[in-house]
C-alpha cells in the first residue's frame, strides 16, 4: 500500500479539498487503498512559516501539501493533489465527464476564497498584511538560508494575497464565483437532492468536482455569502455535508475556525493528525 504524508489545517479550504477528495477515494476503494498520513499545520502559530516547512514541504509556506517517498518532490498544491491521486486511483474521473470535470476544476481553482470570506477589517491602506511574516522577516538571529525562503514566501504572497480585499478583487471573484456556479447550476443532475445529489447523477457517483466544489460552497456558507450561490447548490452542499464523507473531514464543525471554541479546536488537530 502506498503511504503518503498530507499536511493540511482544518480551516483551511484547500485543505478541505483535498481531504474530502480522500474520503470519496475512500468511499469509493475503501479505506485500504493507500495509508495517508495526516500533519496538521497550525498557520494560527504560523507552523507554515517555520524553517523546516519552508525548506523542505512548501517553499510557499501553503496547506495543503502532499509528500512520500515515492514522489520525486512534494505536491504544493490542492488541485494538482487531486488530480495525482485520480490518475492513480480514477474513480473519481467518470471518463464520461472527464473533460468537463477538470476543466470545471480549473476555472474554481481560480477562485480566491480568501476575497470572499475574509472580513474587510483585515485590509489597509497597504493590503493584507501578513504580521507574522514581517516580524521573522525582520530578525537578525536567521540563516540566510532561511532568510531566503522567508523573502520568497513573501513574494509570493504579495502576489497573490496581499489586494486580495481590495474593492476591484473582490468584485471580481465575486463575478467569477457566479459564473462557475451558473455552469455547475447547468450539469447538476435534477434528481432529487435527498435521493443522490452527487453533480452527475446516482449512476456516475462521487467525482473530483464534487470533492473541490462541496468545500467552496460549504465555506462561502459559513462566511454569511449565501447571496451569490444557486438555491440549487446551497440545497445540495446542505445534502451532501449532512452525510458521513463530509463529516469525518470536519467532524460535523464550521469550515471558519473563528466559529469554532478554543477545546474544539484542540481536539479537532488531535483527530485530525496521526
Amino acid at each position: 500500500m502506498t503511504e503518503y504524508t498530507l499536511y493540511h489545517n482544518p480551516f483551511s479550504v484547500h485543505s478541505l479539498m483535498v481531504r474530502y477528495t480522500i474520503s470519496l477515494l475512500e468511499s469509493v476503494y475503501g479505506h485500504s487503498f493507500a495509508q495517508f498520513n495526516l500533519k496538521v499545520v497550525d498557520q494560527s502559530r504560523n507552523q507554515h512559516l517555520e524553517e523546516c516547512f519552508l525548506l523542505k514541504v512548501n517553499p510557499k509556506g501553503q496547506v495543503p501539501a502532499l509528500t512520500s517517498p515515492s514522489l520525486p518532490e512534494p505536491i504544493t498544491d490542492s488541485l494538482e493533489i487531486t488530480t495525482f491521486l485520480t490518475k492513480k486511483y480514477p474513480g473519481l474521473v467518470p471518463e464520461a465527464h472527464r473533460e468537463c470535470i477538470f476543466a470545471l476544476l480549473t476555472e474554481l481553482h481560480e477562485i480566491q476564497p480568501f476575497s470572499l470570506c475574509v472580513s474587510q477589517t483585515y485590509n489597509t491602506p497597504e493590503g493584507v498584511r501578513n504580521v507574522g511574516l514581517d516580524f521573522l522577516l525582520s530578525r537578525s538571529d536567521i540563516s540566510d538560508e532561511y532568510r531566503r525562503a522567508l523573502q520568497f514566501k513573501s513574494q509570493f504572497y504579495d502576489s497573490v494575497l496581499l489586494h486580495a480585499l481590495d474593492d476591484d478583487k473582490v468584485r471580481q471573484v465575486e463575478l467569477q464565483a457566479k459564473v462557475l456556479f451558473d455552469k455547475v447550476s447547468e450539469i447538476l443532475s435534477d434528481e432529487p437532492v435527498d435521493k443522490d445529489p452527487w453533480l452527475f447523477g446516482s449512476s456516475a457517483g462521487p467525482s473530483a468536482l464534487d470533492g473541490h466544489l462541496l468545500p467552496f460552497i460549504v465555506r462561502l456558507m459559513d462566511a454569511g455569502r449565501s447571496d451569490i450561490i444557486p438555491e440549487k447548490l446551497v440545497a445540495y452542499a446542505t445534502e451532501l455535508s449532512r452525510r458521513e464523507q463530509w463529516q469525518s473531514v470536519t467532524l460535523g464543525l464550521p469550515t471558519m475556525q473563528s466559529f469554532v471554541g478554543k477545546d474544539q479546536i484542540e481536539n479537532l488537530k488531535k483527530v485530525m493528525q496521526n
